[in-house]
């Protein structure tokens, strides 16, 4: 019914929609059947309608609540979400996307999504985009975020591209996943990894892993450099190989027991190193158990006893230092002790409160009679002192020990009057210094008081006797003089009168122009008109009779101002003249010797703001002299890391009176250079500081020196605390062995008295295995000038017989007689140059200096030239590196030498035709390499490795002593920190020079 409902509806609907509108039937024209069923048709139809309006309602209902949830899923998924453009730009994010890359979602609309990517991470980006695009597949890639509020990220990202309804691109959708913990953890077990493979590096002979059955699947590359052998020969039981015979058997055994019983793996044995020495190794393991019990490897360690027993001797050794240094303490307290009673100055010690520890006798002598002994600072107020200028009582915080232990300051020169405690007074000057411990705290001080009663008794007495000196002064010494305009004498002293042989008032209302010669009435004339017309003094000299005059001329006003007469002051400077020329003279001496010492000199006017330099001080400095010197000067001079502690110890030594003496550095064109200050203040009477004077001391190659040692001295501590941490994780193992280690002491002990003798006689044989190498070197050196010799020797008795037989005949003439003298002057000059060439060479050097290889070489092929000619051995010399090294020139050439002549003795021993030695120079690794190979066909195999130890030899005893190979390996390796060494060639043998 409803079909065919729906088809006349259809149809009519159709009808109606098609029909034109002209075409349509009236409603008047239609027959009473239709009407009244075209409206029921239409309000089914209606009915319809409705209830499919009310179920589209509700389906729109659904569907907007399932969007807001899907929308809501969306936003708040653990990752986060995205859709790009092709181009790569962010079309829609949801908000944990939004999280992740940090501010609003709208703000990262159409935003390019690699530009929140680090560098390194766009590439792979792009290729990841690459691959979306050309292929269906989920993809994905790893990338890193910068500058995110919570710091660096790392993403995962995974996507897809999807095409439209037409088949063309629609946009990339993505999944942003935050693999930053993920990132973090695998970092750290990287590092954790790397860790435990250093620690297991680091200890000696290392590590080693093996599985439950007992087969080795790990071993550390120490044991394996120790033993020789590499992981796939010690994998399984292979390291059993390089145990002692001896060992092996047991050891073997024993591992499979513990591999049966599941325990702990704690043996002792004895692996063969790569050097051929057997090492006492102690091995421990564990196994290693999962959750459930089960063993899932083994896992252990080897210790070298041998070190460990030499730590324990080096726990003895300190322990008996440290007794010696107990010793030395209480030794140093009793000298403390007899110094302090043997000082003629008053001396106490106080602890952190001010509290009287110790004192010695001249200090209870200054304070006469029984004294309390103050426990603090605040029981000072027992003792009575004034201070002398103000006359106001002493506090006990101003005590000099109360400041040191309270502020922790020196103070040096307290003057006051005190009290004695037998109602006498006395001055005394008080200082103290806090004494502190190694870490900086106070622990008490050191004060020191002295009685100047008498020295301040003998100051009355000066002043006193100032008042009769001004008088003497007056009367003695100095010429004075006073003219009038007129050139008449108003005043003189004795002294003026004396000097032209006559008294003061002999003299006085005469003319001074009639008291001097008439040459000098003239300039001195000159001068006094300037006087009396400048109003200025003028300072002249004179010589005379070999005597030499100071002179100065003052104006004399009255109280307006006008100049009424002139004041001459002469003094006979003749002495201070000769002193100034021998002062002049001295300064030229002190100048050369501060340039010898490099030590300087300066002098420094507080007041003036003026710094005055010696010539040794400005080449220190690296300034011309005559450079404008002040303060700031110096300190612009000073590195500027130093400056500011420079300046405090200068100024806490002005203001406080401390010692200026310290240690900083310069910056002299570019280059650091360290000095040596000290400075001596000078003061005024009343204290007031006036300047200083010091001097400076170029110590940069004694720093150098320090720094060495120094760096020398931290390497050693840092092997000493390496070498305690090793020993203090084995102490708890090692006191289950100290009852055995207690009995193998004693055998130590014989042991190292045993080695001790041993060593003695080894001494013994390297003194006479170096005397046999010195004769030896003599004698080949005899066998060389004999070789040099032979050849001019008999030229020159050649000559020598020509000069018989031509004797007497006419061809006897002055000419061959002059030829013939000629001859053999320059013969026996040239076997002399031989003698020197050879004294030289085997002169003993005291210093390294640089040499060129190439020089030492040809030095040493003179030696031997004519007697390898005589052997007929070619010698081919190729220089192909010009090289310079630092070294003993003369031993270098002598290990030359020495090869030289044991290629040219195996040469000649295997009588080898067309024999040739070729000797190489060349540069490898910045380091001279030497190369000298013969074609004597080399050396055994058997022996190859012996040729350099001591007494070896294939001469025989009659022509080798077995010592020359030896010494030459001592030079080059020991003296020269080189290496040399020896091998065989297709022709012969080759040694090789490295150095």
């Amino acid at each position: 019914m409803k079909s065919g409902k729906n088809r006349k509806s259809g149809g009519l609907r159709s009808r109606t929609e098609l029909c034109p509108e002209s075409d349509v039937v009236a409603i008047d024209s239609l027959d009473d059947k239709d009407p009244q069923f075209l409206i029921h048709e239409l309000q089914v139809h209606k009915i319809e309608l409705e209830m499919q309006k009310e179920e589209l309602l509700l389906a729109n209902r659904e569907i907007e609540k399932a969007r807001l949830v899907y929308q809501d899923l969306y936003d708040n998924a653990p990752v986060g979400y995205l859709s790009l453009d092709q181009k790569g730009y962010i079309l829609k994010l949801n908000l944990t996307a939004a999280s992740i890359l940090g501010g609003e979602r709208n703000s990262h609309i159409r935003r390019p999504l690699a530009s929140y990517f680090s560098s390194e991470s766009c590439h792979a980006f792009e290729l990841f985009r690459q691959r979306m695009i050309n292929g269906k597949d989920l993809e994905n890639c790893e990338v890193m975020l910068e500058n995110t509020p919570t710091g660096r990220l790392w993403l995962l990202v995974e996507g897809q591209s999807y095409t439209g309804t037409e088949g063309c691109f629609s946009e990339y959708r993505m999944v942003l996943v935050d693999i930053t913990e993920r990132k973090l953890i695998e970092e750290s077990l990287r590092n954790s990894e790397k860790l435990y493979r250093a620690i297991g590096e680091s200890i000696d002979y290392g590590v080693w892993v093996c599985t439950p059955d007992g087969r080795n699947i790990y071993a550390s590359d120490s044991f394996l450099e120790l033993v020789g052998i590499s992981q796939e020969q010690c994998s399984d039981f292979g390291w059993g190989d390089t145990l002692h015979p001896d060992d092996a058997e047991r050891t073997i055994l024993a591992w499979k027991e513990c591999i049966c019983s599941e325990g702990l793996w704690d043996i002792e044995h004895r692996f063969r190193g790569l050097d051929g020495q057997w090492h006492p190794i102690l091995a421990r393991g564990v196994p290693v158990r999962n959750d459930n019990g089960d063993v899932t490897c083994w896992a252990g360690i080897n210790l070298d006893m041998s070190r460990i027993k030499k730590v324990e001797e080096e726990l003895r050794q300190r322990s008996c230092e440290l007794e010696a240094a107990r010793a030395k303490s209480e030794n140093d307290r009793l000298l403390l002790l007899a110094v302090m009673e043997a000082l003629p100055v008053g001396v106490a010690i106080t602890d952190a409160n001010g509290g009287n520890i110790l004192s010695n006798n001249a200090y209870d002598l200054i304070w006469a009679g029984p004294r309390p002994l103050p426990r603090s600072i605040d029981e000072y107020s027992a003792y009575k002192a004034w201070w002398p200028d103000s006359g106001a009582s002493v506090a006990p915080e101003e005590w000099a020990s109360a400041i040191a232990v309270r502020k922790g300051e020196t103070t040096v020169g307290q003057l006051m009057r005190i009290q004695r405690f037998d109602g006498s007074e006395a001055f005394v000057i008080n200082s103290a210094s806090p004494v502190r411990d190694v870490d900086g705290n106070i622990i008490g001080c050191a004060v020191a008081i002295q009685d100047i009663t008498d020295l301040k008794m003998a100051e009355e007495a000066l002043r006193e006797n100032e008042l009769k000196a001004s008088a003497l002064i007056n009367a003695a010494g100095e010429s004075v003089w006073m003219f009038c305009h007129d050139g008449k004498i108003l005043a003189a002293n004795v002294t003026a009168a004396r000097r032209i042989g006559s008294v003061p008032e002999e003299i006085i209302g005469r003319y001074w122009k009639d008291l001097i010669p008439a040459e000098l009435v003239a300039s001195r004339e000159k001068m006094i008109n300037e006087v009396f017309q400048t109003g200025l003094p003028v300072h002249f000299e004179d010589t005379r009779a070999g005597m030499c005059f100071d002179h100065s001329i003052y104006p004399v006003r009255d109280r307006s101002g006008n100049i009424t007469s002139v004041a001459l002051f002469s003094s006979d400077v003749t002495t201070q003249k000769n002193a100034e020329e021998a002062l002049r003279v001295s300064r030229e001496d002190l100048n050369r010797a501060q340039e010898v010492g490099k030590i300087g000199s300066w002098r420094l006017d507080v007041r003036g703001n003026v710094l005055t330099w010696s010539d040794e001080n400005h080449r220190i400095f690296g300034t011309p002299k005559g450079t404008p010197l002040t303060y700031e000067n110096f300190l612009d001079c000073v590195h500027p890391d130093d400056r500011t502690y420079v300046d405090t110890n200068w100024k806490a030594a002005l203001l406080s009176g401390v010692p200026y003496d310290i240690e900083h550095r310069l910056m002299v064109d570019g280059r650091c250079k360290w000095v040596l200050e000290k400075a001596y203040l000078e003061f005024e009477e009343d204290g007031t500081l006036i300047g200083g004077f010091g001097i400076t001391q170029d110590i940069s190659k004694r720093k150098e020196v320090e720094e060495e040692l120094q760096k020398a001295h931290n390497e050693l501590e840092v092997r000493v605390r390496q070498r305690t941490d090793e020993l203090a994780t084995t102490v708890e193992a090692l006191l289950g062995e100290m009852a055995n280690r207690e009995r193998a002491e004693k055998v130590l002990i014989e042991e190292t008295l045993e080695r001790v003798r041993a060593e003695e006689v080894l001494r013994e044989k390297e003194q006479m295995l170096l005397l046999q190498n010195r004769h030896a070197a003599m004698g080949e050196m005899i066998g060389n000038i004999a070789h040099q010799w032979r050849q001019p020797l008999n030229t020159l008795g050649l000559i020598t017989q020509r000069l018989g037989v031509f004797y007497g005949s006419p061809s006897f003439n002055k000419e061959l007689l002059d030829t013939s003298v000629s001859k053999s002057m320059e013969i026996i000059n040239h076997m002399s140059r031989t003698i020197d060439d050879f004294r030289n060479f085997f002169s003993t050097e005291r210093e390294k200096s640089e040499f060129r290889v190439n020089d030492a070489l040809i030095k040493a092929l003179s030696l031997v030239e004519a007697n390898f000619k005589d052997s007929g051995i070619k010698i081919i010399h190729n220089e192909i590196d010009e090289i310079s090294i630092y070294g003993f020139p003369n031993e270098y050439a002598q290990v030359l030498l020495n090869i030289f002549i044991n290629a040219k003795d195996a040469i000649n021993e295997r009588k080898i035709e067309s024999p040739c030695l070729t000797v190489s120079i060349c540069n490898e690794n910045c380091r001279s390499v030497v190369t000298i190979a013969d074609n004597a066909g080399g050396i055994p195999e058997d022996i190859i490795e012996k040729v350099f130890d001591p007494y070896f030899t294939t001469k025989g005893p009659q022509q080798g002593t077995g010592v020359g190979l030896f010494m030459s390996k001592t030079i080059i390796e020991k003296n020269m920190g080189g290496r040399l060494s020896a091998r065989n060639t297709a022709t012969g043998a080759e040694f090789r020079i490295e150095v």
